[in-house]
């Protein structure tokens, strides 16, 4: 009767790990999850791309999971047990983005209180990741371009040159190659790092994927909001959203859907709800207003015992638009 979305997904999840390089765990990458065939291409570029050496872009739209993807790169690569040092380039304080990246010793400059390791050398023997290059500044970028080169490094303060090395994942949203036209990225730099791509798709070339996605979410959400389940109409629903947001979207949408309620399974009213509250500005649209199939409006009134008004509520439309989907059935 309620589709059990995270049951379906987690079947869907278990055929997922065929592309894991052999050798490696037989589990998929942390949030490569679902089985569209925008998926299994990323899956097999990690496979190509996890062994080698060479750094990595990765291309995707915010909210779309380009993290997890480094640090599937990482866990599948040569070093998984050194770190992963993640940072936000945009992040950075301008005035502090040598100490950042350098770290400094103590006395360096006026709040130097202490010795620190910059992200450099807390990347050693590991991965660096570089979350939104393009809004490093372009004297940070001639730093990194240098200890790339190099695999030295001075702290800020310091005489001693030390050795580093790491494996450098750096991921954008925007075209690296037009920043460089426009003189906002370093050519060198840019032709330093642009030896593997990888392009993560959107939440919205992969919709086949959000049954599986969602599941992952509530069960992420099940210790603050409690269990909660999808049933059909609300992923016929969430698959009709264009989510600019992405993943990160979907899942603020079912949080909000979630701790709206302490029913345990959610249903298109409650997804309804949790988009209508979006900011227009920044809100999708949805690509068709799709009306609730005969199967689920069956289900609704086989709960509701054949009563149209909490039909239609659960279904989040009105009485009018139930009576002449019933009407098109043959009241069936």
């Amino acid at each position: 009767m309620l589709q059990e979305a995270r049951k379906t997904a987690a079947q869907a999840g278990n055929t997922a790990g065929s592309d894991v390089p052999v050798g490696r765990s037989a589990a998929p990458p942390m949030a490569l999850v679902g089985t569209s065939s925008g998926i299994r291409q990323l899956r097999q570029a990690i496979a190509r791309m996890a062994p080698l050496a060479a750094p990595v872009v990765i291309y995707g739209e915010s909210g779309s999971g380009k993290e997890r993807v480094a640090r599937a790169l990482h866990d599948h690569g040569r070093d998984p047990h050194g770190p992963f040092i993640a940072v936000n380039c945009g992040a950075f304080d301008r005035n502090l983005v040598c100490s950042e990246l350098f770290g400094h010793e103590r006395g360096a400059f006026t709040t130097a209180l202490a010795t620190r390791r910059g992200l450099f050398e807390r990347a050693s023997g590991g991965t660096l990741f570089l979350d939104e290059i393009a809004e490093l500044p372009l004297d940070a970028q001639a730093m990194l371009l240098r200890v790339l080169e190099t695999g030295e490094l001075q702290r800020l303060g310091g005489d001693q040159t030390r050795h580093v090395r790491f494996r450098v994942l750096a991921a954008s949203h925007q075209p690296l190659a037009k920043l460089v036209t426009a003189g906002r990225f370093r050519g060198d730099l840019f032709w330093r790092l642009f030896v593997l791509v990888i392009h993560v798709p959107s939440l919205a070339q992969r919709r086949d994927d959000i049954p599986a996605l969602a599941a992952e979410i509530l069960d992420e959400l099940e210790q603050e909001v409690g269990y909660r389940l999808l049933n059909r109409a609300a992923l016929e629903l969430l698959a009709a959203y264009d989510w600019p947001g992405n993943v990160r979207q979907l899942k603020t949408v079912l949080r909000r859907a979630a701790s709206a309620t302490r029913l345990a399974t959610l249903g298109r009213a409650h997804v309804a709800a949790a988009l209508a509250t979006e900011p227009p500005e920044l809100a999708g649209k949805r690509r068709r207003q799709p009306l609730p199939s005969v199967a689920v409006v069956r289900d609704a009134l086989r709960v509701s015992d054949g009563q149209l008004a909490p039909a239609a509520r659960a279904l989040g439309v009105p009485r009018s638009t139930l009576r002449e989907l019933i009407r098109r059935t043959g009241g069936q």
